[in-house]
């Protein structure tokens, strides 16, 4: 199956540089519009934030709990502009399709590198508006498998972060002691993750199940059973963050699904009129596709 993914981006570049036959460039593709990632620089993450963001954008919880409303502003923005930016309508997902490690990369680039050019700030944007076009044509592609569609993905994204740090024929946008530094801090604030993991985790669920509480209107019955869901989910989370190291598609694929099995879980938990609310708040998503839902509060 990997022999079919150099010709699918091939494929997904061509529909591009149709799109732009006017201007007669030649090279690189680039995005229809250049608006989506202007607001990245504006990202500003806690050690705390970074290591949690990942995981509560793929189980489709509210990013409320983890990010100040600020904070949720920036990121929707970021996520409704890479779905209008590709072509897309408001009823595709995001998590689908969107490269959140990409965009946690630049976050550390930006945090490594505080002297990073606004040159280079601006070549890594535009590359990463790139990608999304080709990400999402990927996704639309009905004569592709799920499994295809996630080696496509998996290497667009080793495409792109070859062309961002240097590798595989590209020269690359930041220097070599440039990535050294970003990877420094990622090591750095990996070895956190447990530590903060275990002072955060208990808040987290405090916060969901209050938000949900309001929302749902859950008995205290309902409150700790979904307090038992959540913590049986946040387990599975690190495992299968274990299992998938350095296969950040085949991570989104199995956290989508895994927000399946938990979305199942909570309608044994709530009654028949919850499950009304629930599904207007929180549609249910399945790998490349799906129900949009938002990613602030009362969703």
């Amino acid at each position: 199956m990997r022999k079919l993914i150099l010709p699918l981006l091939a494929a997904a570049a061509l529909i591009f540089s149709a799109c732009d036959q006017e201007s007669n460039v030649t090279g690189p593709v680039s995005p229809r519009t250049s608006t989506f990632m202007k607001y990245a620089d504006q990202l500003n993450l806690t050690t705390d934030q970074y290591l949690q963001i990942n995981e509560v954008f793929y189980l489709g919880h509210d990013m409320s709990v983890i990010l100040d409303p600020a904070q949720v502003t920036v990121l929707t923005n970021i996520l409704n502009g890479a779905v209008s930016a590709a072509g897309g309508d408001g009823r595709i997902d995001p998590r689908g399709f969107f490269d959140m490690q990409v965009l946690m990369w630049y976050r550390l680039v930006l945090r490594a590198n505080p002297d990073l050019s606004e040159e280079q700030k601006e070549q890594i944007k535009a590359a990463i508006e790139a990608s999304n076009q080709i990400r999402i044509e990927i996704i639309k592609n009905t004569e592709l498998t799920p499994e295809e569609k996630r080696e496509a993905l998996q290497a667009e994204h080793e495409r792109l972060m070859n062309e961002i740090n240097g590798g595989g024929g590209y020269p690359g946008i930041l220097l070599p002691d440039q990535v050294d530094k970003a990877k420094a801090l990622q090591e750095e604030l990996e070895k956190k993750r447990e530590e903060i993991r275990n002072k955060m985790l208990e808040r987290r669920i405090e916060m969901q199940v209050q938000a949900w509480t309001r929302i749902l209107k859950l008995d205290p019955q309902q409150q700790e059973a979904v307090k038992n869901a959540l913590r049986e989910l946040y387990t599975k989370t690190e495992q299968l963050r274990e299992q998938y190291k350095g296969d950040p598609e085949g991570f989104r694929q199995a956290m989508l699904q895994l927000q399946n099995e938990f979305d199942s879980r909570m309608r044994e938990i709530l009654t028949e009129e919850q499950i009304i609310i629930w599904d207007r708040m929180h549609g249910k998503i399945t790998p490349g596709g799906g129900g949009r839902g938002g990613i602030g509060p009362g969703r």
